[in-house]
């Protein structure tokens, strides 16, 4: 199964070999900016511009649980490594953690900028990655889940950059990036420092769970014949 979200309030189920959409998951009064699969597959987490967390069923749509209201217009979700907590971030400049078992917050920090989006989770599940906007641009930075760890800058980055993911060693953070310098994928340490690109004009890539392959899909103007695209494998720098 597939998942959607979308400025019509929904989360929609697909059945991917089929091609249909299989039900709708009706529940939240605002756009629905991002979804996640539990790790049991029978539930659904989803944030909203609505400032709420909602899980539902997957058998047959229904809303299992509601948290927040929060103080942010959510656009982050990120499921922690052991599948138990989630993190949500958002316009608003907080970072919260629930635990999906008792349906509550169990961590919450502002955070220095007003946007936090992007975000996801260290495989060692002590931290989370995010990115924000300042006035200075996009900054790649990382939040320690001891609430009196202090936010860490990781990397200035030039343009709009998107989507993250960490190193299985949770030592360097990969991202899509932007701009003549950082177009594609590119790494940085955890550390801080300056960014590494990896592999240019990538429009999506996918880090395997171990780390040992870097799977990129490239899209291509279309030349007549209709656009072409690729996927490109290969092994990251310290893999």
């Amino acid at each position: 199964m597939l998942l959607s979200t979308g400025a019509d309030n929904l989360v929609k189920l697909w059945d991917v070999n089929e091609k249909k959409a299989l039900r709708d998951l009706k529940g939240h009064t605002a756009p629905v900016t991002g979804a996640v699969f539990l790790p049991d597959g029978k539930t659904v987490a989803s944030i909203s511009h609505d400032r709420t967390v909602k899980l539902w069923n997957v058998a047959d749509g229904k809303e299992a649980g509601s948290m927040g209201p929060t103080p942010d217009d959510l656009y982050g979700i990120a499921l922690s490594p052991d599948g138990k907590k989630l993190a949500t971030s958002g316009y608003g400049g907080n970072l919260t953690v629930w635990d999906l078992a008792a349906k509550k917050q169990v961590f919450q920090k502002k955070l220095p900028q007003f946007g936090a989006y992007c975000v996801i989770w260290s495989p060692d599940g002590k931290s989370v990655a995010y990115l924000e906007q300042s006035i200075d641009g996009t900054r790649l930075m990382v939040q320690s889940l001891d609430s009196t760890a202090p936010t860490e800058l990781v990397a200035q980055v030039s343009g709009q950059p998107s989507q993250l993911a960490w190193s299985a060693d949770s030592n360097r953070i990969y991202f899509l990036g932007t701009g003549p310098s950082l177009s594609g994928v590119s790494v940085v340490s955890r550390a801080g420092g300056v960014p590494e690109r990896v592999l240019p004009n990538a429009n999506f890539f996918h880090l395997s769970k171990d780390g040992a392959t870097l799977a990129v899909w490239r899209g291509a103007q279309g030349n007549g014949n209709g656009s072409r695209y690729s996927v490109w494998i290969s092994s990251p720098p310290g893999s």
